[in-house]
């Protein structure tokens, strides 16, 4: 069983594989320190040259950023995995310590860094906005790169194959998906390049602290019963009504992706549920 896979993967995660994003973390910061960025003034001037390059090439591209982006938002991502709750319900419950443990990252940065966002210093004729205007003080780190980076290292790392070849492939693949999300947000004018970055580590190290505590703490363990269904069938419904408002205002392809895969997962959750 898939489950099974995903469990074995899971016991294989230790403490020490921590060690990575820390040094990422820890090496990125000690040079941009290094170059004089100290303050939110300064980490703006030192990467608004590439702010508006990546921001310029990738809003060529505008219907495939907005959609992109998206993923970002973990009610649109959660509800697209929505399926793995009966395949998987292990990436599920390690999902739900994940999430918790990325809140705490980016409530936490964001307050205490408090950059300013793009449309809050840089002039709106100067880059391109796609979509709403994204204004406020929280700009590092980027919310939807953790939240992507967070869903994504999670279920990677639960279905990782055993073969090292394919292992290679899986994880560029999840790579690749996870900096286009994230650098959806540059396009879509909405971060600077290094609030991505940062988010993306900050993703990955909430998925491997969400994976080790599940090891130990395995509170969520009721998840795959079906028993408990009804929790998911009320938590669906609402998701697919949040869904079909965010269709009504902005009626994007990847909301309609999200809306079908949350109505086929509140069919079967409703007909198990009922054949019990």
């Amino acid at each position: 069983m898939m489950n099974d896979l995903v469990k074995l993967n899971y016991a294989k995660i230790t403490w020490r594989i921590l060690i990575i994003p820390f040094i990422l973390i820890s090496s990125i910061t000690t040079y941009l320190v290094s170059q004089g960025v100290t303050n939110s003034i300064n980490y703006v001037a030192y990467q608004k040259d590439i702010f508006f390059a990546i921001n310029q090439f990738l809003a060529k591209y505008p219907t495939f950023q907005i959609n992109l982006t998206q993923l970002g938002d973990v009610a649109v991502f959660l509800a697209l995995l929505a399926p793995l709750l009966f395949f998987t319900p292990k990436i599920w419950e390690t999902l739900f310590w994940a999430l918790l443990v990325s809140l705490v990252f980016s409530t936490t940065l964001k307050n205490i860094f408090h950059v300013p966002r793009p449309s809050m210093i840089l002039q709106h004729d100067s880059f391109t906005i796609i979509g709403k205007v994204v204004s406020g003080y929280a700009s590092f780190p980027s919310g939807h790169s953790i939240s992507a980076f967070t869903i994504l290292t999670v279920v990677i790392v639960g279905f990782m194959p055993k073969l090292t070849q394919y292992k290679i492939l899986f994880s560029l693949t999840g790579l690749i998906l996870g900096s286009l999300i994230a650098l959806s947000r540059v396009g879509v004018g909405a971060h600077y390049p290094l609030d991505v970055l940062f988010g993306s580590f900050f993703g990955c190290l909430s998925a491997l602290f969400g994976i080790l505590i599940n090891n130990k703490y395995p509170i969520w363990k009721w998840v795959g019963n079906s028993k408990n269904y009804p929790i998911f069938i009320i938590a669906f419904l609402v998701c697919t009504t949040i869904i079909s408002n965010k269709i009504l205002q902005e009626n994007l392809a990847i909301y309609y992706l999200a809306s079908a895969s949350l109505l086929f997962s509140l069919y079967k959750l409703i007909r198990v549920y009922i054949k019990k």
